[in-house]
Formats: structure tokens, C-alpha cells, sequence
């Protein structure tokens, strides 16, 4: 397992930047948001996203992703979830840089790190991590995302996870709902038949 904390990957005057932007641009989310996480996107300048792309490592897509929390997350792995609802955890590293400070902890593995204003945080596919004592406070975040740049999250079902969702399962129930529903129609059929049976002799 891989961990890497790196404290000001950021100058503050950037992360102001970004904060604003943030605000101007998705007020209605960050008014209406409820406890956990919601996924939205801002775009730049190009010289901020230049800041942006050195700080984590790679090149981001030009609308960049952006995670507003309120509460705590739970214990979870993170997952990538495409459009099909399937889940997969084949990359290499979450990613999620912190633009606001808060007075919780997050926890990685078994390690324990303030949530510090511009703190990168880099940790390895499969590890478990979540967020302690963060109060109703939001939180505004770079990610989180993998080295492909493709938002991960904790599923719901997977260690406690919750954040993205996986359709996948939400279709099967329905299946299986419309099965039980075609088995008691059937069943039902199957009655009439016989008192209408039992009325002819």
C-alpha cells in the first residue's frame, strides 16, 4: 500500500481562485447540497490548469472534476462506475486535492491526516479510507479521481460505501421483481382455470 501526502500543492491565492469560481458557477449545488457527496465540474484558466495538472501529476480534461461533501464518509474502497452500472477497481491510485480546511481527520489505511486547505492526497487501488469528526462543514475537493482521470468513489455495498452508484444492481431487483410479478399472475390464472373446471362438471 502506497500513501502520499503532499501539504501546499497549491498556493493559496490559487485555491481562492478556484473556491470563487466554484461559488459563482455551481451556487445552487453548493445551497442545496445534502449530507455526502456531490460530483460537478469547473472550468479554468489555462494557466490555473496548468497549476492544477503540475500539482497532481498528469493532465486533467479541461472541465475539471469537483467533489462537494458535507458529513462524514464512511469506510469504503473506491470503484470506477461506467455507464453500464459495472463497477471496476483495475487502476493504480486515487487522487483528491483539498481546497477548504476542516477541523476532521482523514483516515487512510490505517493512518490518520488533518484535512488541511491544499493538502494532495495519493493513496493506492483497494485501500480503505474515510473521514472522521468533519461536522456538517463543507468540503470542496479536486476529486476524487484516478491517474486516468476518471472519478472514483465508494460504491453502496462495498465496505460501507457511498457516493457513486451502481445501477447494475438497482436493474437486477427490478428483474426479479417483474419475475415474482409474472409467477402470481400465472398462479392466478391457474385458479381460475380450475374453479371454471369444477363449474363445468
Amino acid at each position: 500500500m502506497v500513501i502520499k501526502v503532499v501539504e501546499n500543492s497549491l498556493s493559496k491565492k490559487d485555491i481562492q481562485e478556484i473556491v470563487e469560481i466554484i461559488k459563482q458557477t455551481q451556487a445552487d449545488l453548493l445551497n442545496n447540497s445534502r449530507d455526502g457527496r456531490t460530483n460537478t465540474t469547473i472550468s479554468v484558466s489555462d494557466t490555473l490548469k496548468q497549476k492544477i495538472d503540475n500539482a497532481i501529476g498528469f493532465t486533467l480534461p479541461e472541465e475539471i472534476p469537483i467533489s462537494i461533501f458535507k458529513g462524514d464518509t464512511h469506510e469504503h474502497v473506491d470503484c470506477v462506475v461506467d455507464e453500464n452500472g459495472k463497477t471496476s477497481n483495475d487502476f493504480l491510485n486515487t487522487y483528491v486535492l483539498n481546497l477548504t480546511p476542516n477541523v476532521g481527520q482523514f483516515k487512510i489505511g490505517d493512518n490518520f491526516y488533518p484535512l488541511n486547505e491544499g493538502s494532495l492526497y495519493m493513496f493506492s487501488e483497494n485501500t480503505i479510507h474515510s473521514t472522521i469528526n468533519t461536522g456538517d462543514t463543507m468540503r470542496l475537493s479536486i476529486g476524487p479521481f484516478n491517474e486516468n482521470a476518471q472519478c472514483v468513489g465508494g460504491v453502496i455495498g462495498v465496505v460501507g460505501g457511498s457516493g457513486l452508484k451502481k445501477g447494475g444492481k438497482r436493474k437486477k431487483s427490478r428483474k426479479i421483481s417483474k419475475s415474482r410479478g409474472r409467477k402470481r399472475r400465472k398462479s392466478r390464472k391457474t385458479k381460475k382455470q380450475r374453479k371454471t373446471r369444477k363449474t363445468k362438471k
